[in-house]
């Protein structure tokens, strides 16, 4: 993550983001490869009203309800039919 890149991709949920980020490291044969992190954190104002952010939740922020995600958008977009299985 070097500063002034932007994410790969961030999901929202209230005051919860979650930002999924992309990186390329030396592999072997100095031929580099991707690697991904996720950073999750909540805003919130504290006790003088200034944003603040934290990577400490409450277990209700967490919930599976909490990030739903949304119907795919055309056939063959689902997570199942791009071969990916839980």
């Amino acid at each position: 993550m070097a500063q002034g890149d932007k994410p790969v991709k961030e999901f929202r949920a209230g005051s919860v983001r979650a930002s999924i980020w992309r990186d390329e490291v030396p592999g072997q044969g100095d031929e580099p490869f991707e690697v991904f992190s996720v950073r999750v954190e909540k805003r919130f104002k504290d006790a003088q009203g200034v944003w603040q952010s934290t990577n400490r939740f409450k277990r209700r922020e967490l919930e599976a309800d909490t990030w739903k995600t949304p119907a795919p958008r055309s056939a063959g977009d689902t997570p199942q039919e791009k071969g990916y299985t839980q």
